[in-house]
């Protein structure tokens, strides 16, 4: 667990010195500052949240995470740094989970920026509900440290930085294709009760609508750390089938 923690340390304070992720940080608060704006201003009497804009975010982030992820493992393979991780007194998973928490560790510090300076121009400004707005950013941090985990499995499969993206963007891509597909599913077979419930549980998207209506259920959360263990778990036989190469 020691060398876990001194792993995610070391990552999180690389982002603050990559220009990548001072890139993302740019970009992210940018279209959710326009995207606030607009709402707000053109709809004043909309409720004090921020719905729109949380969920214009986990499109954000579903198309950089990638760029975040990218150089995690990869960079470890190009640099031939891997083969020594492996030699020494550290586990494969520990090199994983470490890598991929010092990546969610980021993302949570640019999550509490956001609630920060617009919880507060919500509370000047009217009257909003914490715990709607709290659910909602415990919700997005959950999708951001799932398409995360999804993104370093794309960084253990190449050494190359930009293999490793489109990877990672394919996949995040794939798992928001799929929840339109489910939705489809569900439309086709809307009288069949427990398909309903299938294609509901297996829509990416739907689980973040419930913790923005102010809604934690276990099973949502349930949804995302599964998605989390499962990607970490395939990372981390993708890194260990390295010390039979």
């Amino acid at each position: 667990m020691r060398n876990m923690w001194i792993i995610a340390r070391r990552e999180y304070g690389h982002y603050f010195i990559s220009p990548i992720a001072y890139a993302v940080a740019f970009l992210l608060f940018l279209i959710v500052g326009i995207i606030f704006g607009l709402i707000k201003t053109q709809a004043p009497n909309a409720p004090a949240d921020l719905q729109g804009e949380l969920g214009s975010a986990m499109t954000i982030f579903l198309f950089m995470t990638p760029a975040l992820t990218m150089r995690l493992l990869a960079d470890e393979q190009r640099s031939g740094t891997m083969e020594l991780l492996l030699t020494g007194p550290i586990r494969a998973w520990e090199i994983v989970v470490g890598k991929w928490l010092g990546a969610w560790l980021f993302t949570w510090t640019l999550l509490l920026f956001l609630a920060f300076v617009y919880g507060s121009v919500l509370t000047a400004y009217g009257n909003p509900d914490y715990g709607v707005l709290t659910t909602s950013f415990i919700g997005l941090g959950m999708v951001l440290g799932a398409l995360l985990a999804l993104g370093i499995i794309g960084s253990a499969v190449t050494s190359n930085l930009v293999g490793a993206m489109i990877i990672g963007l394919t996949i995040n891509l794939f798992l928001w294709m799929f929840g339109f597909a489910m939705e489809a599913v569900a439309g086709w077979f809307s009288t069949i009760d427990w398909v309903q419930k299938f294609s509901q549980y297996m829509n990416f998207t739907s689980h973040l609508e419930n913790f923005q209506s102010g809604v934690f259920a276990s099973i949502d959360f349930a949804f995302y750390v599964s998605i989390i263990a499962v990607s970490l778990y395939l990372t981390t036989r993708l890194v260990e089938s390295r010390r039979w190469r």
